[in-house]
């Protein structure tokens, strides 16, 4: 992918860049959107609401999901998106309990504030999503939530998408 990252799943992505890059601030709350917050220099990225909210496999390619995600938003200007990636805590995370139904509540009425989320379906063939309990967990709390939904796929997935279904080969083929 053109963020050079194919080898790394979400999961890598935290463990490896996230939580190295935020595990000296010292803050309650250690999302590397938390930290770009507090930073005067890029304070003005964050927004205190998401314009939209992604719901991503972390099995899959980060590379690809961003990919994915640039393509979509390539045309857009300050779209900021809730990725749990930067806007999670993910030191805290990994450690806390917390009990489901309190968690779920949280997550429903956070998502009625963004109003609005992004499915992320990659690879476009057999989106690694579809076969994940978390994200189909996500997609009934959007849809509980009546949240406005779209999709995006990479640009890659996108070409390949529309010359199979031009040389006939339709999407049961695909």
């Amino acid at each position: 992918t053109s963020l050079g990252m194919d080898a790394n799943d979400s999961f890598d992505v935290v463990c490896k860049l996230i939580k190295a890059f935020t595990e000296a601030f010292m803050n309650d709350d250690r999302s590397l959107v938390a930290f770009l917050a507090s930073n005067p220099d890029t304070a003005m990225y964050v927004n205190e609401v998401a314009d939209v909210f992604i719901s991503y496999a972390w099995k899959g390619s980060f590379g690809e999901t961003m990919d994915a995600l640039f393509g979509k938003f390539n045309d857009q200007d300050d779209v900021f998106i809730w990725m749990d990636v930067a806007c999670v805590d993910q030191h805290r995370a990994a450690i806390e309990d917390i009990q489901f139904d309190t968690w779920a509540k949280t997550f429903r009425e956070a998502l009625k504030t963004i109003g609005k989320a992004i499915l992320v379906l990659t690879p476009a063939q057999e989106p690694i999503a579809m076969t994940r309990s978390w994200c189909c967990f996500e997609w009934v709390i959007i849809t509980q939530a009546n949240l406005q939904v779209d999709f995006c796929v990479s640009p890659q997935d996108e070409v390949a998408l529309i010359q199979k279904m031009q040389s006939g080969m339709g999407f049961s083929n695909f």
